[in-house]
């Protein structure tokens, strides 16, 4: 599903064909996947498609009406645990049903979003916060826990800033969900996207570049591009006006060690916050003076609370050189099996220490929204100057 794959438009017709999916059926629709290639991915698998029977009529979905906090509100989505098998894997009309109703979400036409999504069990929600103005949230129809194992993507129709935060791996990654949350409503930016489960959701392993030494599961949206958030991602990349993407991950002890000696070896008695920046491109070298990762490691630095360190500088190491959604940003032509040669400097890997996301959230989020305020104006003002 590259934006370069010549499949990828005669294929939307699948999604004029496709009705409300049970849960049992994803899963027997999952399991019947047939491996083939030459859908943007390689060695994925690719899932099977449903029977078609006829649309259903227009009124059937309906735009769902809710308002208040937009932080609590998405605060209380419950994200499951390990091998659970919440994940589903979706099949080729569900995808391009769900990328329509994002599609159609960011051209503004929300009753025909809120159809699409009807047809794969979502719901669009019209979210007024008194406090922030106008959302739409389309996430997988709650369970009676809150989990919409599907994701759940928020987009901001009025923003002030093509910017994407998105959080791949809530739960194991912990406090990045919130973290994410809250740098979205600070930064203003277009989209959140929060995947719908733990990253080791389902038992079976992902087939692209890296599972099998790293156990990655298809559930794992970084590692998976069968996966809806990596349809959104896609969505976004192609629909908006480059726009930068912020994804947050976590670090553990052990992982922070490692870092600190490379980074910051003074301190390997006695790590403190630390971040790991980095554009997601092993081969692309450091990053260039002028681009955002190196405004960030700057401003972080300046700060002087929290470790900056810059991957392909201070760093060779968690620097995300695996993950799907930076290799579709940085031009790979087919982003689960092979890497891109260059950077388009609009994707950034942000490793962070427990106690970066924890104690110092909001100086992180902050820090964050700064860097990213300047990048984007500075961006502007640029292109304002040559037209």
């Amino acid at each position: 599903m590259h934006k370069n794959d010549i499949i990828y438009i005669p294929l939307f017709v699948a999604i004029l064909f496709s009705l409300p999916v049970s849960e049992s059926r994803r899963h027997a629709a999952g399991q019947a996947g047939e491996e083939a290639g030459g859908q943007g991915c390689g060695a994925e698998p690719s899932p099977a498609t449903p029977a078609t029977p006829p649309l259903p009529p227009p009124n059937s979905a309906v735009i769902v009406e809710a308002s208040g906090d937009l932080r609590a509100y998405l605060a209380a989505v419950y994200y499951g645990s390990a091998d659970d098998e919440r994940w589903w894997l979706p099949t080729a009309a569900e995808m391009f049903a769900f990328e329509a109703a994002l599609s159609r979400l960011i051209a503004g036409d929300v009753e025909a979003s809120a159809r699409m999504a009807w047809e794969i069990n979502f719901q669009l929600v019209r979210f007024s916060d008194s406090a922030r103005g106008e959302f739409y949230v389309l996430r997988e129809e709650p369970a009676a826990d809150g989990s919409s194992p599907g994701g759940v993507y928020v987009w901001r129709p009025r923003a002030r800033y093509n910017a994407v935060i998105e959080v791949p791996h809530p739960v194991s990654d912990i406090g990045t969900d919130t973290q994410g949350i809250e740098l979205f409503l600070h930064t203003e930016a277009a989209a959140l996207l929060i995947s719908g489960t733990h990253r080791r959701s389902d038992p079976e392993r992902s087939t692209c570049d890296g599972a099998s030494g790293n156990d990655y599961r298809r559930s794992d949206p970084a590692h998976s591009a069968l996966h809806l958030f990596q349809v959104a991602h896609e969505q976004l990349e192609d629909e908006l006006d480059e726009p930068l993407f912020i994804q947050l991950h976590g670090l553990g002890d052990d992982a922070l060690q490692e870092l600190c000696g490379q980074c910051a070896p003074a301190r390997m008695s006695n790590p403190g916050p630390m971040v790991n920046i980095s554009e997601a491109v092993s081969a692309a070298g450091e990053p260039r003076p002028e681009s955002f990762a190196h405004l960030l490691a700057e401003t972080v630095d300046d700060d002087g609370t929290v470790d900056a360190c810059l991957y392909n500088r201070d760093t060779s190491i968690y620097g995300g050189t695996l993950n799907v959604q930076g290799r579709y940003t940085n031009g790979a032509s087919a982003p689960c099996g092979s890497e891109p040669k260059r950077s388009s400097g609009r994707f950034i890997h942000l490793e962070q220490s427990k106690h970066t996301r924890g104690r110092h959230r909001a100086l992180i989020n902050g820090l964050v929204a700064d860097a990213l305020a300047e990048h984007l104006d500075d961006r502007a003002e640029l292109r304002a100057r040559d037209d």
